[in-house]
C-alpha cells in the first residue's frame, strides 16, 4: 500500500507512540486520533496547492498533523 519514502521513520515512531496515548481512551477518541490528522493534513496542503507553494512531488511531513490530531482527539472525547 504505501511506497518507499511515502511516510518517514519519525512519523511512524510518533505514530506508534500517539497510539500508545490514544489506545488508553474511548472508541471515539481512537477513531478521531485516526482520522483527524489526515483532515488537518489535507485542508494545509490542498491551501498550499491551490497557492502554488507545493507541487504534487514534494514530501510532506505527517508529524505536526499526526500531534494536533491527538491532543484534538484527547481534548474533544476525554
Amino acid at each position: 500500500m504505501l511506497g518507499p519514502g511515502l511516510v518517514g521513520a519519525g512519523d511512524i515512531y510518533l505514530a506508534g507512540l500517539l497510539g500508545l496515548l490514544l489506545g488508553t481512551g474511548p472508541f471515539w477518541q481512537i477513531l478521531a486520533g485516526g482520522v483527524l490528522p489526515y483532515v488537518l493534513g489535507s485542508a494545509v496542503v490542498a491551501t498550499r496547492l491551490a497557492a502554488g507553494q507545493l507541487s504534487r512531488y514534494d514530501q510532506i511531513a505527517l508529524g505536526p498533523y499526526l500531534l494536533a490530531g491527538a491532543l484534538l482527539a484527547k481534548i474533544v472525547f476525554p
